[in-house]
């Protein structure tokens, strides 16, 4: 009836920004990425205040949507502050990229 939808999946473009030539790509790769998500984010949220049953579910999804917002954006400093220096930036990114490109695919 209808064609396939093919989605566009952020997070992959995310693994290709260990793949740009220099800093600046690099830079308006990001902010590119960054703007989209937080649209994303925003949609969603919306999204979630309309179809929640009550004030109580509203209330507890969207504390532990920014618990695990927080503990991912820690987690990857924490990562950042051992792997960085190691292994580069490129492969840093990449395997900070990985986990969300397996889970959401």
């Amino acid at each position: 009836m209808y064609p396939p939808r093919i989605p566009l999946h952020l997070h992959h473009l995310t693994v290709m920004c260990a793949l740009v030539p220099n800093y600046y790509t690099l830079l308006l790769s990001r902010i590119l990425i960054g703007a989209c998500v937080g649209l994303n984010i925003s949609t969603s949220g919306v999204y979630f205040a309309e179809q929640v049953s009550s004030r109580k579910v509203y209330t507890f999804g969207t504390f532990l949507a920014n618990l695990f917002y927080a503990i991912g954006g820690g987690w990857v400093a924490f990562l950042g502050y051992f792997m960085l220096e190691k292994v580069g930036w490129r492969v840093f990114v990449v395997c900070t990229s990985l986990p969300s490109s397996c889970h959401l695919s």
